[in-house]
């Protein structure tokens, strides 16, 4: 009898778990009496806000970030199945950054860059950002000499804007946020530098498709727009989770070794473990790539629930990366 209660319950489980791939995160917070068991489902929320009638109208960053939802759901039309109302809001959640980005991409040539930046959740400024930047790169390669030049002048300018503004007043949000900007920003100068050096005048260069490269592609938040994120033959579509407002590390030509190496892995469906002494960034290196995927890509024999914010895909070979 207790061998076919076991049963029935796993399979309910397991049901459950191929429903939405945040159910058992959910579960397990729910059971040990955390406060907010969908902080624990997904990574950048904190909390949902409700209305009086248990509409959900946004969503809130543990960094106090609210980002309103494209649309409303509500949990009561999911008759009390919890794996439902999660898998509407993990769908809500992502039509909502891919919303936000087709919007901020629109905007990001109609006012100043400054003014905009202050416009957008965070995530979609970085996001949008390196949309735009790998734009104009392609356009000033394309230009012919000079135009790189011209490129490295313009982005030398922006950035020393965005310095400065963050040496002055700004709230702990806002500093958050362009403090990942600038971080984004110099490895970006350093990268036209170095293409300047090589004398970089086609876009197929292997000097340019080594880069980490964004396209937002069918434009507008049609059905079928995506955001796609390339280097050298890899591609991963972006996966648009809400990760709220995070820091960066610097990002350093080793660093960008071991993206091309974990995106190559990406690719071919393995995961990637850098090696090296503690403290030195193997994990925030590994998740930085990572992270344009969506959780839900991870297969359902894959890793544990509790391991799911971290390894985010599914790793059926571990790839060590020796500097």
């Amino acid at each position: 009898m207790v061998r076919s209660l076991a049963c029935s319950r796993r399979s309910c489980l397991d049901a459950c778990r191929l429903a939405c791939a945040e159910f058992f995160s959910f579960f397990l917070s729910f059971f040990s009496c955390a406060a907010c068991p969908v902080s624990s489902s997904f990574e950048g929320i904190e909390e949902l806000e409700f209305r009086e009638n248990l509409d959900i109208v946004a969503m809130k960053s543990k960094e106090g970030e609210v980002v309103p939802l494209v649309r409303v759901i509500n949990p009561v039309d999911s008759k009390g199945a919890v794996e439902r109302w999660l898998k509407e809001v993990e769908t809500v959640m992502r039509d909502t950054v891919l919303d936000q980005c087709a919007k901020s991409l629109k905007a990001y040539t109609q006012v100043a860059r400054a003014e905009w930046t202050a416009d957008w959740p965070a995530q979609v400024v970085l996001t949008v950002n390196q949309i735009h930047w790998t734009q104009g790169v392609a356009r000033a390669i394309q230009r012919g000499k000079g135009g790189l030049k011209e490129f490295l002048d313009k982005s030398n300018a922006e950035l020393q804007f965005i310095v400065m503004k963050v040496r002055g007043e700004l709230t702990n949000l806002q500093r958050l946020s362009l403090g990942a900007l600038v971080v984004i920003d110099v490895h970006a100068r350093d990268v036209v530098e170095h293409l300047i050096r090589n004398q970089v005048t086609e876009v197929s260069s292997f000097d340019w498709q080594a880069q980490m490269r964004y396209y937002f592609e069918a434009g507008g938040a049609e059905p079928g727009a995506s955001v796609k994120v390339r280097m050298i033959n890899a591609q991963i579509e972006y996966g648009l989770e809400y990760l709220g407002v995070s820091e960066r590390l610097v990002i350093t030509a080793l660093t960008d070794r071991c993206y091309r190496t974990l995106m190559g892995a990406l690719q071919l469906n393995l995961g990637g473990a850098p090696e090296g002494p503690a403290g030195t960034g193997q994990s925030r290196t590994a998740t930085c790539p990572a992270r344009p995927r969506p959780r839900s890509h991870c297969a359902p024999h894959g890793p544990a629930p509790a391991c799911l914010p971290v390894c985010r895909v599914a790793c059926r070979a571990v790839l060590l990366l020796h500097a």
